[in-house]
């Protein structure tokens, strides 16, 4: 608006002088056209052109002035508009710079996420330990016992099998060895030179499984004894088995030699049995079906407990080899008493079969000496 003001002044100021100056020369030109007789029409066009010359003059001046003005004023504002258009199309760019680059950020984060994620392979469980094959062995070492498997554990002079399988065992123990496996387990123990003497209780015991057997290798000379409140030197909640091609002393120093809470059978090997009340002992059952077996003991010699369920308190002997002496009967039985295909020599002071059920025993399988 500054400028604008000051080009209408210097218009103004110059039109003045411009007519000023045309007033001059007016007065200039009548004097000479009068002291040379001019027309006066000449005079008068001459006046009218210079008018409107000096007119045209005053309107292209101011025309230009104002278009000058106009012209600076435009460009003015447009130059400070372009400033602010230049300014937020330059901030608009950076924006919309930055948000590509932050897109492009993203999707490569996503990418690299989704990268990662699908790199990434999720936790695997551990695999279980395969179980063991093939027999596991046991050293005995006097107070205590060593072992490479995972299935026995040793606590002092107690050794305790925990899994079913076949256990192979050497060497001189002053404790007992524990059967403590499933349910449905069926362990092997294999006695290969054994000397079991436990002075606080059985020599072997087995707290739970499906079926045991006692096994002695062939050739060798196993040892076991008793001591403390045991009820007997091998004793068994479970079915019980004894067996093999092997010896085995076995003395019951407190109360019986061999108990079964269930059936106990003897199907082989040569057994000498010491007790201080009954020989061998199974409450349902006891079988024998084989080898070489002697007794000495205080009171029974083969002897079925069970007086509750029908049917059971059985002994039957089919075989083998049986030398006693008993200081009562040599078998006594609740329900039955069966003997056929074997030789029992007995020294006792009861009777030879004692039971309140049927007896059938073969002529000549039992001798009973005096």
């Amino acid at each position: 608006m500054k400028n604008r003001k000051s080009l209408c002044i210097t218009a103004l100021l110059c039109t003045a002088a411009l007519l000023a100056s045309c007033g001059t020369l007016t007065e200039e030109t009548s004097e000479g056209a009068a002291q040379t007789d001019t027309p006066a029409s000449v005079t008068t066009v001459s006046e009218t052109e210079v008018s409107e010359t000096v007119a045209s003059t005053t309107v292209s001046e101011t025309d230009t002035a104002v278009s000058e003005t106009s012209t600076s004023e435009t460009v003015t504002g447009v130059s400070e508009t372009a400033v602010p258009v230049s300014e937020t199309s330059t901030a608009e760019t950076a924006a919309e710079t930055k948000n590509e680059q932050a897109s492009e950020n993203g999707s490569s984060g996503n990418e690299n996420s989704g990268q990662e994620a699908s790199t990434e392979k999720p936790a695997e469980p551990e695999p279980e330990p395969e179980p063991e094959t093939g027999d596991a062995f046991i050293d005995l070492k006097g107070d205590t016992a060593e072992s490479s498997s995972s299935k026995v554990s040793v606590n002092g002079s107690e050794v305790t099998i925990k899994a079913e399988g076949t256990y192979k065992i050497s060497g001189t123990l002053n404790g007992c060895i524990i059967v403590a496996a499933p349910k449905d387990a069926k362990v092997d123990i294999e006695l290969n030179g054994v000397n079991i003497c436990n002075s606080n209780g059985s020599a072997i015991r087995v707290d739970t499984a499906d079926k045991v057997k006692i096994i002695s290798g062939s050739g060798s000379d196993n040892s076991l004894s008793d001591g403390g409140s045991s009820e007997a030197c091998i004793f068994s909640k479970e079915d019980l088995t004894l067996k093999g091609d092997g010896f085995i002393r076995i003395n019951g120093n407190v109360k019986n030699a061999v108990q079964s809470k269930n059936t106990l059978k003897i199907t082989g090997g040569t057994l000498e049995v010491s007790s201080q009340n009954n020989g061998l002992v199974g409450k349902d059952k006891v079988a024998v079906e084989a080898g070489q077996i002697t007794i000495n003991c205080a009171r029974d010699a083969l002897k079925a407990t069970n007086d509750s369920d029908a049917g059971k308190g059985v002994v039957y002997v089919t075989g083998g080899n049986i030398n006693i002496t008993a200081g009562d009967d040599i078998i006594q039985a609740i329900s039955e008493i069966t003997v056929n295909n074997c030789s029992i020599n007995a020294k006792c002071e009861g009777k030879k079969a004692n039971c309140l059920g049927a007896v059938n025993v073969d002529e000549g399988c039992i001798t009973k000496i005096k």
